[in-house]
């Protein structure tokens, strides 16, 4: 009997509880993504922030130009001869050069590209996320002649 009794009061507090929204912490607007942390993602690994996101494919073009270009440009900027014939004269040296700066310069304006643009692929995420929820409106109409009352529902999609 005792148990029993003791166990009505935990079922009825927690029942009293889950009906206070103060307790719970969160704001009725509950962000799916957040766009800070999309940001400090996209600045620890370059592609992160949108790979976080959802946006995979995005990502993984990002980190694949960052790390090519950092990894391949600075080997092409320090080599003295022609990659493909192998010639080493002043002309392919300046074109090592061009190119690996090229390589390098690219990779560094895709990871700022993608640092800036994170917390907005947040907001999109956010944003689809927003438009997927069924909301339930409500909508009750009372005619002016009073012959009956109709109601309805309205969906937003």
């Amino acid at each position: 009997m005792r148990t029993l009794v003791l166990f009505l009061l935990c079922l009825i507090s927690t029942a009293a509880l889950a009906q206070d929204s103060a307790t719970t912490g969160w704001s009725a607007e509950h962000l799916y993504r957040d766009p800070d942390k999309a940001r400090v993602l996209a600045m620890i690994l370059p592609g992160a922030g949108y790979a976080y996101t959802g946006e995979y494919l995005r990502g993984y073009g990002t980190w694949v130009i960052t790390a090519t270009g950092v990894m391949i440009g600075p080997l092409w900027v320090s080599n003295d001869c022609s990659i493909l014939t192998w010639n080493c004269n002043r002309a392919s040296r300046l074109l090592n050069i061009l190119c690996g700066g090229f390589l390098g310069a690219a990779a560094v304006v895709t990871w700022v590209r993608s640092v800036r643009d994170a917390p907005k692929s947040a907001e999109r995420a956010n944003e689809r996320r927003r438009r997927r929820e069924l909301r339930l409106h409500p909508t009750i109409s009372v005619p002016e002649s009073h012959k009956g009352l109709k109601a309805g529902l309205s969906v937003a999609w």
